[in-house]
């Protein structure tokens, strides 16, 4: 339920905001789908292949590079972005777990690397 209403309401900024229910940021670090990253291995926990899915492929098409000018806590940037892209990818090509439906297809191309 929160994940749906950060896509509904959240993106592209980090977070949702439980009060306003609006998009915003966290203080140490305003990346943009913020959340999205960190939530991507949990979906696979979940068994939402779909909604992994459809998250890797917001972030390949809505993420061009990471040129941010802007100060970032390198905790937050290290656990959460480069944490989520590495655990997302693992995971995506992980061929026991098939989250896209084919064993051995070329649906997922290491776009999160």
């Amino acid at each position: 339920f929160s994940y749906q209403n950060y896509l509904k309401f959240g993106l592209p900024k980090g977070e949702l905001k439980p009060v306003s229910c609006a998009g915003g940021y966290f203080n140490d670090s305003k990346i943009d789908y913020l959340t999205l990253y960190d939530a991507l291995d949990t979906l696979v926990v979940m068994d939402d292949h779909h909604n992994f899915r459809r998250g890797v492929e917001m972030l390949t098409e809505n993420v061009k590079n990471f040129e941010i000018d802007q100060n970032v806590s390198l905790f937050e940037t290290n656990i959460r972005v480069l944490g989520g892209l590495l655990s997302a990818h693992l995971l995506a090509t992980d061929a026991h777990l098939n989250i896209y439906g084919c064993q051995n297809c070329q649906s997922y191309k290491g776009e999160l690397l």
